[in-house]
């Protein structure tokens, strides 16, 4: 008989440790696509610049690190119907058509540019902006990181 009740509380604490988890996992906070790209392009552009470490390159970085900051300060001011609209129909677009870091790089700069076409000009003018920054940017960092423009080999 004792050991019916050790089994009892056994599948006692696995019930509560399985609602824990179910609760962490409902309540977890899912970061935007557009987010979330973004501090991937700072990652990567971070590991790049570990190959050739410039102050030039590493200015470049801060800037579009800022510019991402006060990016998603905006983006989450942003209506969440109109946030929602914008990223189901993003996701659906393939950026990144090949494997070399290059087209990733392109990729993002085409990623931010189709997200400015759906926001509409006198109401969103700062995120505009901050994305025609982010723009220039990441083709400048992409000129500095090769050399020339980009041309496949």
């Amino acid at each position: 008989m004792l050991s019916h009740i050790y089994i009892y509380r056994m599948s006692e604490k696995q019930l509560k440790k399985t609602n824990k988890r179910k609760t962490s996992r409902k309540y977890a906070k899912k970061q935007r696509f557009m987010v979330r790209n973004l501090k991937e392009l700072v990652h990567i552009m971070t590991i790049l610049t570990g190959q050739k470490k410039t102050p030039i390159l590493n200015d470049i970085i801060d800037k579009t690190s800022k510019n991402i900051e006060e990016f998603v300060k905006q983006y989450s001011k942003m209506p969440g119907k109109v946030v929602t609209d914008i990223e189901n129909d993003i996701t659906n677009v393939i950026y990144n058509r090949k494997v070399d870091i290059k087209a990733k790089l392109f990729g993002y700069v085409e990623l931010i540019s189709d997200f400015r076409i759906y926001l509409n000009k006198e109401k969103y003018q700062n995120i505009l902006q901050i994305c025609d920054d982010m723009i220039d940017n990441l083709q400048h960092f992409i000129l500095i990181l090769n050399d020339s423009s980009y041309r496949e080999d």
